[in-house]
């Protein structure tokens, strides 16, 4: 339809497809941290771990490269939001102002944890489910516990 008619699409429309999207990838995000933390915690893994990982890391990537901001953000910016903490998302500030503290550090910890139990310097014990610190890692098998 716009081909035919000219659509006029104003800056308050692309602020508001951004802040669409920021807060669909925001949202997405704080599920993949919440899952790799609990995969971490539980031991327990599947795809829903690995698509966590590679959205985290991408995110991470995209980070980095644009000098620990989001791209979103600076075009937020260039379609009239305002400065702030919750501008550039329909998110209330109260959940977006401290997201690197709070997802940062989910994430390093769950990430920390993985590793631990990859490396097998965290064991479950399949008997009474509870977890153990081992003192001489195994770091060529690796068993998985299904269901914890």
């Amino acid at each position: 339809m716009c081909r035919t008619v000219r659509c006029k699409m104003t800056d308050a429309h692309r602020l508001s497809l951004v802040r669409s999207v920021h807060t669909i990838i925001y949202l997405v995000m704080a599920v993949s941290t919440l899952a790799l933390l609990y995969g971490g915690i539980t031991g327990s893994d599947g795809w829903w771990l690995y698509t966590a990982l590679i959205l985290l890391a991408v995110e991470t990537f995209v980070f980095v490269g644009n000098g620990m901001k989001c791209p979103l953000t600076s075009l937020a910016v260039k379609y009239g939001a305002e400065k702030g903490y919750a501008f550039d998302t329909f998110l209330p500030e109260r959940f977006t102002r401290y997201t690197f503290r709070v997802f940062g550090s989910m994430m390093c910890v769950g990430l920390f944890l993985l590793a631990c139990r990859w490396l097998s310097l965290i064991k479950i014990d399949t008997t009474s489910q509870t977890a153990r610190v081992s003192s001489s890692p195994d770091l060529w098998s690796r068993r998985t516990v299904p269901g914890l």
